[in-house]
Parts: structure tokens; sequence; C-alpha cells
């Protein structure tokens, strides 16, 4: 019996010490968060009139503390209006955002090599994005760039293109 218990308790303790992350550590559970589906790669906005509609009232938010979240991690976004610290309802939260293709379908793997096809997911098409108001006024954001003065660049007298084709309505083991 002792030893019963022994092995079990080894067996439970090695198991914690070798524990993996989740990928959902980036959850704040005092927080509400709003999903956001995204089927296409590209830039998703959303308006004063998508938040009024989801039932945040934004005429009392700072816009400084919005965030979203994609793919385990913060993404970068674009609030228009955002300095005056009040969201007005010309403002709008913009931020680029891809589909669900093969990435996490990596880990049913053993290594990447393996992996069938990484550009489409072999469970799902859409991703889900998630928008949260945060505490915190010093979130990831996307930097205002202007450059005017065209005559400084050099041009390019090529372009390099690719393009990725991929086949899924047959799968092959």
């Amino acid at each position: 019996m002792i030893k019963e218990v022994l092995f079990s308790l080894g067996v439970f303790i090695s198991t914690l010490a070798s524990a993996q992350s989740f990928g959902n550590e980036w959850i704040d559970y005092s927080q509400k968060y709003y999903e956001i589906k995204v089927a296409e790669n590209g830039i998703y906005r959303i308006s004063f009139a998508n938040l009024i509609s989801a039932g945040i009232s934004v005429n009392s938010i700072d816009p400084r503390i919005f965030q979203v979240f994609g793919r385990g991690k913060q993404v970068a976004i674009f609030i228009q209006g955002e300095l005056d610290n009040s969201f007005d309802p010309s403002d709008y939260i913009e931020f680029y955002a891809e589909k669900n293709d093969g990435w996490l379908d990596e880990e049913l793997y053993k290594g990447s090599s393996n992996h069938p096809n990484p550009y489409y997911s072999l469970i799902n098409d859409t991703a889900t994005y998630y928008l949260t108001i945060s505490n915190s006024t010093s979130n990831l954001r996307y930097s205002t760039e202007m450059a005017n003065n065209f005559s400084a660049f050099t041009s390019s007298s090529s372009v390099r293109v690719e393009k990725i084709v991929s086949f899924s309505s047959n799968y092959y083991d």
C-alpha cells in the first residue's frame, strides 16, 4: 500500500514538474472579452456603432485601454481619434488579423516537416480574435508614420511575389 502511494505521489509530482503552458496565459479573468470572427487575412475595422451594438458604453471609455488578442498574444491596433482620450462616433479601431491556417495544427504532428498543409487548418478556417478593455493605457499600438517626400526614396525595378495555392477539398494520409 505504501509503495502504491509513493508511486502515485511520484507520478503526480513528475507531471507537475513537466507541465506545459496551454496558450491561454494571456487571459485576464477579471476582464470581459468580445469575440471577433476572422475568416480572411486582412485589416479589420471596429466602428463606434459596432461597439455600441455589442453593448459597450464607449462614451465613458478612454480608447487607450482597448486591447485585441489573437493567436494567444496581444495584437497591435490603430485607434482613430485616440489622442483626445475619448471614443467619438467618428472613431474606430483597426488591426491586422490572419485567418486560421495550420499554425496550431502543427502540434498534432511530430515536427513541422510532417505537417501535411501548414496553410490550411484541419479543424476550422475561422480564427477568433478578442477585444477587451484593460486597466492599462500602455497597450500595443501601430505608430503613425508620415512620409510625403517620395522623391527621396529610390524606386525598385522589380517586384517579387509569392503565391501559395492550397488545395483543401481532399485529404490523403
